[in-house]
């Protein structure tokens, strides 16, 4: 059984949403700094961050992404491999982080 309300809930989506500040994507070696599309918590304690990832050209290939607060600081960080092929607007790339309740 679930220990946070829904009001506790959305008091953190409202701090992650006030404290994560942007999202980056790394192509070869050059870093694409990128503004956050949306940022979720649902019932069971999932947290969804998502931005877009939008090259300027097809055929590259995307290796890392990574989350940033608004002062300047990695929240996470993840390596991926998304080869772009005939994409030219890009995709979302969706970090989800689940929140675990424990009773003492």
């Amino acid at each position: 059984m679930a220990m946070l309300t829904a009001a506790a809930l959305d008091g953190l989506r409202k701090y992650i949403k006030r404290t994560v500040s942007y999202g980056r994507y790394k192509i070869g070696g050059t870093w694409t700094k990128t503004p956050l599309t949306d940022i979720t918590i649902d019932a069971s304690g999932v947290v969804r961050i998502a931005f877009v990832c939008a090259p300027n050209s097809a055929g590259t290939r995307v290796t890392e992404v990574q989350l940033y607060d608004n002062a300047g600081q990695l929240w996470a960080d993840k390596t991926v491999s998304h080869d772009m092929g005939n994409v030219t607007s890009g995709y979302y790339e969706l970090f989800k982080i689940t929140l675990k309740e424990e009773s003492a």
